[in-house]
This record gives structure tokens, sequence and C-alpha cells, in this order.
């Protein structure tokens, strides 16, 4: 007999990249040029073909100073060159890439994250200790990047922090999940002296597959009695044909259980639904397949929802960026985590309200775990596999 109620784990995913065309954000040469010493931003126009327009916002803590007599930012050959010279070791400035349109595969360096010399007004500490630390967004869902190692410097989650004093370091910076916006924060780490002495770094220039024919903003999975309940979102939309939705047991092979018609041009946020009504008994793998008009396809990220039997409590983990979000009816619960091999993980619980809870991971968490909920009644166990 088929459980009559559900035991969920739901993972927000994203759709993955289209290869369409290449296109650049060479800031020496990409039109309109970015002026020097331009503290406020930049909008450059129809970069690409299928064309698409990027907005540079800059805020923080401005304090640019100018190198060779040319005042920062400026573009050099090696990407957006900024020099600071802050009074505190507090203070940042914050660089605010916005796509028109959702882009894929984006990718570009970050040249010179390093650290000065010792200082002996400050014991242990040095003059100044550059620190970056960049995010992504695909709409209003965090998309975290891929951070390249580089000797000199150190990574913890989605910053960079520059652990010697080198020269000619390049950390890659991509993102494996489309985004319509990157933010770039420059700081100092936590071994800078109080005042630190003047520093720089440069935004390497950017390269990307076109805009998207769909920018898929939400796919989460919930179960309803008998029932797994699928629901996505776009904002976006290009000659978009359908979507088939995909079912698999080893998140290996997929077979098509349902396809649903996409809206084709749209440039407002649409929502899709999918009802799976026999969803077999353990963990269901989800995936979407999206159809172009002219047949190209792009595939989602993988969800899972797991069942279980009448007696358990209906709980749904959705996985962010060193986050668990955890809705449960549980009253009262208690939550552990393991590693596969039973090292146990400490995490910070917080609640937002009444049946939603936080579970803030360490920094840089990606293994598996394992998840449990305790009620006083009884343990309820899932694997988890973190995603983006």
């Amino acid at each position: 007999m088929f459980p009559t109620k559900l035991l969920g784990l739901a993972v927000v995913s994203f759709l993955c990249s289209f290869s369409l065309v290449g296109q650049d954000l060479d800031f020496q040469t990409s039109l309109p040029n970015y002026t020097a010493g331009d503290a406020d931003g930049h909008s450059y126009v129809n970069l690409g073909n299928p064309a698409t327009d990027v907005e540079i916002a800059v805020t923080g803590d401005k304090n640019f100073i100018s190198t060779f007599g040319t005042p920062t930012p400026r573009p050099v050959s090696s990407g957006l060159s900024l020099q600071m010279n802050w009074s505190a070791n507090s203070q940042c400035v914050t660089f605010t890439f916005t796509f028109a349109a959702g882009v894929s595969n984006l990718s570009f360096n970050m040249v010179e994250i390093d650290r000065g010399g010792a200082t002996s007004s400050e014991p242990g500490k040095f003059q100044y200790q550059d620190q970056v630390t960049i995010s992504g967004m695909l709409g209003t869902t965090p998309v975290d990047p891929l951070l390249g190692t580089a000797t000199g410097t150190s990574i913890s989650g989605n910053t960079i922090t520059g652990t010697a004093a080198t020269s000619g370091v390049i950390n890659t910076v991509s993102f494996q999940n489309p985004v319509t916006q990157v933010t770039i924060q420059y700081c100092n780490g936590p071994d800078s002296r109080a005042d630190p002495t003047s520093q720089g770094i440069s935004i390497g220039d950017m390269s990307w597959d076109g805009p998207l024919p769909v920018v898929l903003t939400r796919f989460e999975g919930r179960p309803s009695e008998n029932l797994i309940t699928l629901n996505w979102q776009t904002s976006e939309e290009k000659n978009s044909q359908h979507f088939d939705v995909q079912r698999s047991q080893d998140a290996q092979q997929f077979s098509t259980i349902g396809t649903v018609a996409a809206r084709g041009m749209s440039p407002a946020l649409l929502d899709y639904t999918f009802t799976d009504s026999n969803p077999s008994s353990g963990t269901n793998y989800y995936r979407l397949r999206m159809m172009d008009v002219d047949e190209t396809e792009a595939f989602s990220r993988i969800i899972a929802v797991s069942t279980a039997s009448d007696n358990e409590a209906i709980y749904t983990i959705q996985s962010n960026f060193n986050e668990l979000i955890v809705e449960t009816q549980a009253e009262n619960p208690a939550f552990e985590l393991y590693t596969l091999s039973g090292r146990r993980i400490h995490f910070t619980l917080s609640r937002s309200d009444s049946r939603t809870y936080r579970l803030s991971l360490p920094p840089g968490t990606t293994e598996p775990l394992i998840f449990r909920l305790l009620t006083p009644q009884k343990a309820f166990s899932n694997k988890l596999i973190l995603t983006d």
C-alpha cells in the first residue's frame, strides 16, 4: 500500500546553462568606455549577440586613489584596477554587476589579492590584507561561485583572503549556474592593522554565454498526502517551447513523466506546477528538461523528495549555501547533522516562525550529510546532498 503521508526533502535548484553566443566585457575596449575615476559605476549597452546590457554600481567606502597619475577605478590590461587608501580596516567597497538578461557560464579573474608586510606598531598584524567576497543572484535566489585557489591566498566559502606578500596572484571565478547579478565586495581581512596602508586589486575582464531563453528563479518539490507537487518560476522566457518533467530513483537514469507547455515569450514572472500522482516509495529525484522552439535543450539541477510511512511527521528541507531551512509540523523538534563517517557537524540554530528553522553550517560544508529530526516520540533521518 502506498504511504498516506510523505516526508519531503526539497532542494531549490536552478536551470543549467545554454551555450549560445560567447561574449566578453573587456574593460578597456567595451563601449561605452569606462571613464577612469568614475566611482559611481558605469553602464554598458548591447554587449554580444543577442545583446544584453550590463550595469555596474559602486557603493560603500570609495576611498579610491590614483596610480601613475591616473585615478581609479580605471581600465587596465588585467581588468578594472581598484586602488584604495582606507583609514580603517573595517571599511569596504562593493561593485555590483547587473545583467539585463540572465547569463550563463560567467567567468573572470580576481587579480593581486595579497597581504602587506608586517607592521611593528601592531605585532601580529600586517600593513593591509586584501579580502574579497563574491556572490551571485538569479532573480531573488542566491547563486554561489566556484573559486580557484592560488598561492598566497586562502578560500573560505565565497571569500578569498590574501595570506602572503606576493605579486601576480590570480584567482579564477566562475558560476556554474546562471546569474542575473554578481556582487564583489573588497575589504580588509582580520590580520590587517587598524589603519591599513594603500592597497589594490583588479576585477578581471568577464566572459559568459548568451542570455538564457529561460531564467529559472525557483524549482522545488513539496509532499502532500500521497502526491508530490513540483513548482517552478521563471523571470524571463524567450522562444521557450515546453518543460519535460523527469523522475529518477537513483539520480542517474531519468524518464519523462509529464510535459508542461511554456509561455514562449514573456518578460514577467511566470509560475508553473506539475503533480506527480504516482511517486515511488523512498526518494524520488526530479529535474526539468527545457526545450526551445529550435530544439535546443537544457536541464535544471536535481531536486529530491522522499516518502515516509503514515506515522511519521511531515517536514521539508531546503538547501542554500551553508544553510538548511527546515519546515516541520513537529512540536519542539531537535536536529542533528553527521557526516557519512559519523562525525557530528555543529551548526547555529535559529527560528524564523513557529514551523521554520534555519541551520547555519560551518563555512565550506559541501560533503553529503545525514540529517536527523528528533521528536519525543521518534527520530527521522535523511541523507542530504547539499546544492547551491
